[in-house]
């Protein structure tokens, strides 16, 4: 089984390293002083440390990591070991390495976990592997980086935004590896996604596509535009066991150059959402021209309804214009009434601008109205409020002439 001394300070396993090569001074001291009278059969010699490795090469905060390393040595070995430290806060671990078959090949197995938990936010490690012989003699290997990572920062791109109806496009792109701490999300640039997963997909028909990144990072998949013309959205994620990420791009179908509007997904809020009646309330939303060719001259619609689909309020923006992939946010301000309502985007409500696709361009949300003071009694009130106050001085006048008795 492999042995791990848990909480054992690196320095600490320094200063030990240190006093078995003090040790093993002496016995070459001892050496040197008998070769007069003992025939010299070998030559002491440190061991030799080569292909270190380690597994998952960018592994989630969660998962163990194996260290493996090649380690020889004429004289034997007593002890491989790896000293293993979270960045930050610099916690170190140390773990002995086996060689069970002892075909020199050492491993730490899945042992090695990630020693800082996942509230500290730690975004690596280094560790290096240490060998010592029978003589005391050692070596120690250079120190590596490992990237800890919890996604994967996607940045794709389509070989053309437009396509014929069938036709090829080719999603390109790069990926590399990010981790988040207390300061926020982070790239490490030089942890590339390699050979990772790539699926590329058309949301709206669910065809799907395969791929694997390179040892760059960098993937290239064949898609194929769907026969029916419109606008699309394509998703790429690269995904490595737990770790995983992914970037949207715009396909249009189509063939010739046509325009397409739509709300953007969410982007319709009232605010306050759910208002006292009588207080004013901001209906924002944001639209998007999908096409490869400009929309100009459209109206985006804005109606409330209530519960029987009675309008309350309509607010037209007019002369609108869009060109090939811009976005434009809209607002507009109106006094709460009613209570369960229904907000209403349409876009080219009457259908001025032909389009890839007319059945994006419509966008819905819930508006409740909380029930507020009338204007009636709030009057009410005020006069009620003010009659008292008479009532208290008349009473208060009256009280303060009657202690005075007669003169």
């Amino acid at each position: 089984m492999v042995g791990e001394r848990t909480g054992q300070p690196f320095y600490q396993a320094e200063g030990f390293v240190g006093g078995m090569r003090a040790r093993g001074a002496i016995i070459v001291l001892v050496l040197f002083a008998s070769l007069s009278v003992v025939p010299r059969v070998a030559m002491a010699a440190d061991p030799v440390v080569a292909n270190v490795t380690w597994s998952p090469w960018v592994p989630a905060r969660t998962e163990n990591v194996t260290i493996e390393a090649d380690v020889s040595d004429p004289d034997g070995l007593t002890l491989v070991s790896a000293a293993y430290c979270s960045l930050p806060p610099f916690t170190c671990i140390l773990y002995d390495l086996q060689d069970p078959d002892g075909d020199g090949h050492w491993t730490t197995g899945a042992r090695v976990r990630l020693v800082s938990p996942p509230d500290d936010r730690a975004y690596g490690a280094y560790f290096n592997v240490t060998a010592i012989d029978t003589l005391g003699f050692y070596a120690t290997s250079p120190k590596y980086y490992v990237q800890y990572a919890d996604a994967v920062d996607v940045r794709s791109g389509l070989s053309s935004g437009s396509a014929q109806p069938g036709g090829t496009v080719t999603v390109s792109g790069t990926a590399v590896y990010a981790y988040s701490n207390k300061t926020g999300y982070h790239v490490n640039e030089t942890a590339l996604a390699r050979y990772t997963a790539v699926q590329v997909r058309i949301v709206e028909t669910g065809g799907t596509w395969s791929g694997t990144s390179d040892g760059a990072g960098a993937f290239f998949v064949g898609i194929t535009a769907p026969a029916q013309t419109g606008s699309y959205t394509v998703n790429v994620t690269l995904s490595n066991r737990t770790i995983r990420g992914s970037q949207e791009r715009n396909l249009v179908s189509a063939t010739e150059p046509t325009p397409d509007l739509r709300v953007v997904p969410d982007s319709l809020v009232a605010s306050p959402n759910a208002p006292p009646a009588g207080s004013p309330v901001t209906i924002s939303f944001t639209i998007e021209n999908r096409g490869d060719a400009a929309a100009t001259g459209f109206v985006a619609r804005l109606v409330v309804t209530d519960a029987s689909s009675a309008e309350l309020f309509r607010h037209d923006f007019s002369g609108l214009s869009l060109a090939s992939g811009a976005r434009s946010n809209l607002s507009t301000g109106w006094t709460a009434t009613g209570s369960l309502l229904t907000v209403i985007v349409s876009l080219d409500p009457d259908e001025q601008v032909a389009e890839l696709s007319e059945t994006n361009n419509n966008a819905t949300v819930a508006l409740t109205v909380e029930p507020g003071l009338s204007i009636t009694l709030i009057a009410g009130v005020t006069i009620l409020l003010v009659g008292v106050a008479v009532a208290a001085a008349l009473v208060y006048r009256w009280r303060k002439g009657r202690s005075k008795g007669p003169q």
